[in-house]
């Protein structure tokens, strides 16, 4: 079949009412070869064959009539030329934009929604000017076979629907005016495809066209009996004469020939209106039906007011209580407030009256279990698989619940089962995802590692996994015993033994760590892993010089297992062999990846420390000398940071400033929690102030949530865009306290803090910060990690300048630093955009006493969305590495060169494992950057390029 017009710039908008057939329209042109936009909104029980609208048009429509007062179940006209204020400029730049994610380049393409009804005049204004050139084709329906739809949808009542129908339809009509268009009748479309759109796009200058034979056939597999879910006696049920006569009009099939009728109507529908509701507002009709108040819950969910949601989800069961729908919205916003007890009586409610609906057990199941009841979550398991038996999340469900009844057997039956009907889940590999990502590894055992662990607890490798899987799960203690089950019996104690010390190590157990090591390598000498263990852990400890000699013998030890060996012992051949082996063609194993990773960092460290000391060392007058031998120059020795202004003595004080600085709201939730987290041990008013910073953020959710915490919680907004730093230091500035904590948007603190920190501060004045040990925290908020893992009891860290050139001790919401400090040393430098925390923490550490209390009473969040994410891998590199050189020059002379060693040593092996490693970050651009900042000073331009090409062939690979 051949084309009319060519769809090349051409769109097709598909309207018409709600349940009038608009989505098999909009199907069945998809299926004659029209594209239809990404990101769909997914089938459901009211339209089992899918909406096939853009979720991303759907919301930005529901926008442009909530600007307009008005609600998709609104049948109150919307004003004159609306769509043509100046003030909806804004919005329709953004419709062209919303147009051109759904469509690229505004190619052919079928848009549909319903709400494109009344909201088509601004789409109109918006694709002006583009050559887009669109189509319209109006779904149509009898007004009581739709109302019979929306009252089982959403209960609606038929005046009502009859109402929202003569709207929609008249308004479709004036709104596709000028446009190619045609009414197509859903009684007509489904018998008769062919028949009814062919004429219909005939109507509109384009010629019927389907792709291929497969897409008629499809078509006529789609367009079933099933989409018919409601028929109405027409002959029995009298219409409303507007209604009535508007149908009647639409039947005579062409719009343009009848505008005089249609306009005649449309003035006694706005006459009516206006004796209806004269006001400009929107009508009574939207708040009575369920769906207005569901749609309500969802956004308040989406915004994190949890408990607005709730009681908004609760209305609409109040309103229609036959819906199980509504019972089950209800449930999950009791769900997300952990009131599982009441959550529980929902789910069974909606499973009363749908008990066919598989997610309704699923998450009774997920309930119980909350709960404590896994007999009775089972039995929900049961019941959904009886009507899905091939969901794999039931069978993972299943599997859990078998496991903690301590039934392996059938619990890993369960497991496999999951991944054979979905092998893409993680969580379903729970068992086995330490065995998977271990080169080499079978996969009997990966996929009976908890079963076998039981059958042959023994085995070393199922202990050997087992172990790995509770140390990454945060479960120390257990991995702890499990590796060290597996040193007696394994063929290599040395592997299970490092990693035992290594977990010791991570819970605070450090003596025991160091001791297990020496053991260790008194009894089994050549292993390079346990002296290199050995060494981080004693400098972690701040025994540097002891340090020196472990990491001196992981290098010999490296440098003797390398195959081939290099020609020469120079630093540039030893890393050139390291790299060779490492990116050789099968995969190394990772005490060979460990191995090279030492080496090389260990190469760069000594000529990188060696260059640093000599630079320090050198007179202030020689600084053109200084900028050419250590290779990143020292001119940020010298940084002078911003002044931080004295409070003024007529301002009023308080003990404690709590500072949030934002720019733009990531996540409200993060941000409730966070000002939650510090309400829950509020000093109080009379003591502590709580101050949110905006930084001249475009999005305003700042202000919002802080409204809420008013006037506990105050709110300051600069005039202008200060940039992170900047707004830092503004902080600083309007800071009222003795003291000060800055605690980030996504960050919290944990019970205990305050009183943690401030009594010492307040006991002694010569001490100038105090902060706490502190836990990493996902997207989630659950706990992936914690720092430090340290042995000493709280007290000032005499060694702290030294500690902080190794790791990064300290985080914002760790640290309280007495406010006259910040005058002492100045504010946060500009000169170190990515670290600029570190180097004000260093600072203060060479100002005076800091003191430690090393239990974690805060959480430092990671996520992609953070201020620094947008850092390139180089930025991020010289600025860690400058920050460290600063911090090593502020130490005595004799103690420079060891800390210097120790630091880079450690910093360069987490560099290397980065370039290494192809499922890292990492463009070719950062390769080729960061080989060549890590090889100046001991490579030549020659092996940096022969470094640099063999890791982005290596990286190819994968």
């Amino acid at each position: 079949m051949t084309r009319g017009i060519p769809f090349a710039r051409r769109l097709t908008f598909v309207v018409g009412m709600h349940r009038s057939g608009t989505s098999a329209l909009a199907r069945t042109l998809n299926l004659t070869g029209l594209r239809t936009p990404g990101n769909l909104i997914p089938q459901n029980e009211f339209n089992e064959t899918g909406y096939w609208e853009s979720r991303d048009v759907v919301s930005f429509n529901d926008l442009l009539l909530n600007g307009q007062d008005r609600h998709w179940s609104d049948p109150k006209p919307l004003e004159l030329a609306w769509a043509k204020t100046p003030s909806l400029a804004a919005d329709r730049a953004e419709a062209l934009r919303v147009m051109q994610i759904a469509l690229p380049g505004l190619r052919a393409g079928v848009v549909k929604d319903p709400r494109l009804s009344r909201t088509l005049p601004l789409w109109r204004e918006a694709l002006e000017g583009t050559g887009a050139a669109p189509v319209c084709l109006i779904a149509c329906r009898h007004p009581l076979e739709v109302a019979q739809s929306l009252a089982r949808r959403n209960g609606m009542d038929r005046d009502h629907a009859l109402l929202l129908w003569e709207t929609y339809t008249l308004e479709a009509e004036h709104a596709s005016r000028g446009l190619p268009r045609a009414f197509v009748f859903y009684d007509d479309l489904l018998p008769d495809w062919r028949g009814t759109l062919g004429p219909a796009l005939a109507q509109c200058g384009e010629t019927l066209a389907v792709d291929h034979w497969l897409g008629a056939h499809n078509i006529d597999a789609y367009l079933s009996p099933r989409h018919r879910t409601h028929v109405s006696d027409l002959q029995d049920t009298p219409l409303p004469a507007a209604v009535k006569e508007l149908w009647s009009l639409l039947q005579e099939g062409d719009p343009d020939t009848s505008i005089a009728g249609f306009d005649t109507l449309r003035a006694g529908w706005r006459r009516a209106w206006q004796q209806r509701a004269a006001d400009a507002g929107p009508s009574a009709f939207p708040p009575k039906i369920a769906a207005w108040h569901l749609e309500r819950s969802d956004h308040l969910a989406s915004l994190g007011h949890l408990t607005a949601a709730r009681d908004a989800a609760r209305r609409a069961t109040v309103l229609d209580p036959q819906k199980s729908g509504y019972w089950f919205a209800l449930a999950k916003r009791l769900i997300a407030l952990q009131r599982f007890r009441e959550a529980l009586k929902s789910l069974r409610r909606a499973i009363h009256l749908t008990p066919e609906v598989c997610a309704y057990h699923r998450t009774l199941a997920e309930t119980l279990l909350k709960l404590g009841r896994p007999n009775k979550a089972r039995a929900a398991v049961q019941a959904a698989l009886a009507l899905d038996p091939d969901q794999a999340e039931l069978h993972f469900i299943n599997g859990n619940i078998l496991a903690a009844k301590a039934m392996p057997a059938a619990a890993i039956h369960c497991f496999e089962r999951a991944i054979e009907l979905q092998s893409g889940v993680a969580a379903y590999h729970f068992a086995l995802s330490k065995a998977l990502r271990a080169k080499g590894a079978v996969r009997r055992a990966e996929t009976h590692a908890r079963a076998a662990l039981q059958l042959a607890p023994a085995q070393p490798v199922y202990l050997m996994v087992c172990a790995t899987q509770a140390r990454d799960a945060g479960d120390l203690a257990t991995a702890e015993r499990l590796f060290a089950r597996a040193v007696p019996c394994h063929a290599d104690p040395a592997l299970p033994a490092h990693a035992q010390a290594d977990v010791l190590h991570r819970m605070g157990r450090t003596d025991e760590a160091i001791t297990l090591l020496r053991d260790t390598i008194r009894q089994e000498p050549g292993h390079g892993h346990l002296h290199d263990l050995l060494g981080r852990v004693l400098a972690k400890e701040g025994q540097v010089q002891a340090a020196g000699p472990a990491f001196d013998a992981a290098r010999a030890l490296d440098l003797l297992a390398l195959e081939p060996p290099p020609a020469q012992e120079t630093p540039g051949d030893v890393a050139r062999a390291a790299l060779a082996q490492l990116c050789q063609t099968a995969p190394p194993g990772p005490l060979i990846e460990q191995r090279c990773h030492r080496l090389l960092a260990g190469a760069a460290a000594q000529v990188w420390a060696r260059d640093l000391v000599t630079a320090l060392e050198r007179p202030p007058e020689t600084s053109q000398d200084r900028q050419q031998c250590w290779p990143l120059g020292t001119q940020q020795l010298a940084d002078t940071p911003p002044r931080v202004a004295p409070r003024a003595r007529a301002q009023t004080r308080c003990t404690l400033s709590i500072m949030i600085p934002v720019y733009n709201v990531k996540n409200a939730g993060w941000l409730r929690g966070c000002i939650d987290s510090i309400l829950q041990q509020d000093p109080g008013g009379d003591l502590a102030e709580i101050v949110v910073v905006d930084d001249a953020s475009p999005d305003g959710g700042a202000q919002e949530i802080v409204q809420d915490y008013a006037p506990r919680v105050q709110f300051h907004r600069n005039p202008q865009n200060l940039g992170l730093i900047g707004n830092h230091n503004q902080c600083l500035d309007i800071a009222r306290g003795d003291f000060v904590h800055f605690v980030h948007q996504d960050d919290r603190i944990l019970p205990g803090f305050y009183d943690a920190l401030l009594g010492p501060l307040q006991q002694d004045e010569t001490r100038v910060a105090a902060f706490s040990g502190w836990q990493f925290i996902g997207e989630t908020g659950a706990v992936s990690g914690q720092w430090p893992a340290e042995t000493r009891a709280a007290g000032v860290r005499a060694d702290l300048l030294e500690a902080l050139a190794l790791y990064s001790w300290m985080t914002f919401p760790s640290i309280i630093v007495r406010r006259s400090a910040y005058e002492a040393v100045g504010g946060f430098s500009p000169g170190f955009p990515f670290v600029f925390d570190v180097d004000m923490w260093a600072r203060l550490a060479a100002l005076g006493p800091v003191w430690s209390a090393p239990a974690p009473l805060a959480q430092y969040r990671s996520h992609a969305g953070s201020a620094t994410y947008g850092f390139s891998e180089l930025e991020r590199l010289t600025d860690r590495m400058r920050v460290r050189a600063r911090t090593i020059a502020r130490l005595a002379p004799a103690r420079r060169e060891a800390v210097a060693r120790a630091t880079f040593d450690m910093f360069f092996q987490v560099s290397w494992r980065s370039l290494v490693n192809p499922a890292s970050a990492l463009t070719q651009g950062d390769v080729v950057d960061t080989v060549d900042l890590l090889g100046r000073g001991w490579t030549t331009p020659t092996q940096r390029r022969a470094m640099t090409d063999l890791l982005i062939r290596h990286r190819g690979k994968t």
